[in-house]
C-alpha cells in the first residue's frame, strides 16, 4: 500500500489512499511546470483484469511529477497514470551532455509558455489556472514526441495557441484548446479525459478538431455551395475552424523541415482549401501569408524571383510612397481632418 503521508520536496501530501490522492501543501514552487520528486515505498503488485500482476512503481523508486503547484490536487494511480511517471536520476550522477541539452530545452519551453501567457490577455485567475493546466497536460502527453526539425513537439501547440491569442484575438478557451489540439489524435489522452479535466465546451472543440482531417480531404471544395455544409460538419463551435487555421499557418511557417514531396502536398492543400477558407472568413492577413507560403513551395522559382526584386527595390518604393503621400497629408491637415495614412506592398502571390 502507498503510505498515507508522503513528502514532496519537503512538502506534505495529505490524505491518500491506494491511489495516493491528496493536496500538495507547504513551500512548493508555483512557477510554470515546476518539477517535484515523490518517493514511494512498499508498492504491492496490482492484480490485472487478465489475472496477472504488475508493479508499475517499484519499491523505493523516486518518480518525477511535472507542473504541480501549491494547493493543486494530485492523484497518483496504478495502470496508465502510474506508467507515465518518469524515474528520477540519482543526485550523485554527473550531468551528461544530453542531460544538459534537455535542461536547456526545458527552460526554452517554459520561456515559450511564459511568452504565450504574456500575450494572452483578458483572462481571470481561473482561466489562467486552466491554461497552465492545459500546458502541463500537453507537455506530458507530447514529452516523447519531436517534430521533423528535431525540436520538442510541444513548441507547436504553444505556437498555435499564440497565433490564436495574438493574431486572431481569440480568448482563453481557444488558447486552452490550441494547447490540447493534437493530444486526442496523437497521444493516449481521450475525449473523456479532456471533458473530465476541462469541461464539455473544450471537449466539443477538441472533438471537432479531430474530425477535420475527415472533412478537409483532397476532394473538398471551398465553393459557396459546399462551404456551409463543410463548416456545419466540422463542429457546432466555430472556434474549431479558427484554431485549425492557426494550426495550418504554423505548419506552413515550419514546412522547411519536411521532405520535398510532403512540402508540395501540404502547400497545394493549403493553397486550394485553407487560404480560400481564411479569405471567406475575412482573415486577410492569414489568407495572404498562407498563399505566399504555398507559392514558396509550389512555384519556388517564381517566388524567389519576385521576393528578390521586392527586396532590391524596397528603398526606392518606400521613398516614392513618402513623396507621394506628403502633399496628401499636408492638404488633409490643412482642412482639419484627423487621419491615418497607410501603405502596403502587394503580397508575392498577388503579384
Amino acid at each position: 500500500d502507498v503510505y498515507k503521508r508522503q513528502t514532496v520536496n519537503g512538502c506534505n501530501v495529505r490524505g491518500g489512499d491506494l491511489l495516493g490522492s491528496g493536496t500538495i501543501s507547504g513551500p512548493t514552487p508555483d512557477s510554470y511546470g515546476s518539477m517535484l520528486e515523490l518517493a514511494w515505498k512498499g508498492t504491492k503488485p496490482v492484480p490485472m483484469a487478465d489475472g496477472s500482476e504488475r508493479k508499475f512503481i517499484q519499491d523505493g523508486d523516486t518518480v518525477t511529477m511535472r507542473g504541480f503547484c501549491k494547493n493543486d490536487k494530485i492523484r497518483i494511480g496504478f495502470g496508465e497514470v502510474a506508467s507515465k511517471l518518469l524515474p528520477s536520476k540519482s543526485m550523485n550522477q554527473i550531468p551528461s551532455e544530453s542531460t544538459l541539452n534537455l535542461e536547456k530545452e526545458r527552460k526554452e519551453i517554459l520561456n515559450a509558455f511564459r511568452g504565450l501567457m504574456r500575450a494572452s490577455k483578458d483572462r481571470d485567475k481561473e482561466e489562467t489556472k486552466l491554461i497552465r493546466k492545459a500546458f502541463d497536460v500537453a507537455l506530458d502527453a507530447h514529452k516523447e514526441m519531436r517534430r521533423k526539425s528535431g525540436e520538442p513537439y510541444i513548441y507547436h501547440p504553444i505556437a498555435v495557441a499564440r497565433i490564436c491569442a495574438v493574431e486572431m484575438g481569440l480568448g482563453p478557451t481557444s488558447v486552452i484548446c490550441a494547447l490540447l489540439h493534437d493530444t486526442v489524435e496523437d497521444t493516449h489522452i481521450t475525449l473523456n479525459d479532456i471533458e473530465d479535466l476541462f469541461g464539455p465546451e473544450v471537449r466539443l472543440i477538441i472533438d471537432g478538431l479531430t474530425k477535420i482531417p475527415d472533412v478537409f480531404d483532397e476532394n473538398a471544395s471551398i465553393q459557396a455551395e459546399n462551404f456551409r455544409k463543410m463548416i456545419l460538419t466540422i463542429s457546432e463551435d466555430f472556434r474549431v475552424v479558427l484554431i485549425k487555421l492557426a494550426d495550418r499557418l504554423h505548419n506552413m511557417r515550419t514546412l522547411g523541415s519536411m521532405r520535398s514531396d510532403k512540402q508540395l502536398k501540404i502547400a497545394s492543400e493549403t493553397k486550394f482549401l485553407y487560404a480560400p477558407l481564411a479569405h471567406r472568413l475575412g482573415l486577410y492577413s492569414v489568407k495572404t501569408e498562407l498563399e505566399d507560403l504555398s507559392m514558396k513551395y509550389c512555384e519556388s522559382e517564381a517566388y524567389i524571383d519576385i521576393e528578390t526584386k521586392l527586396e532590391k527595390t524596397k528603398e526606392v518604393r518606400a521613398r516614392f510612397i513618402r513623396r507621394f503621400i506628403a502633399p496628401v497629408k499636408q492638404s488633409l491637415a490643412h482642412e482639419g481632418y484627423v487621419f491615418d495614412v497607410k501603405a502596403r506592398t502587394k503580397s508575392i502571390s498577388s503579384i
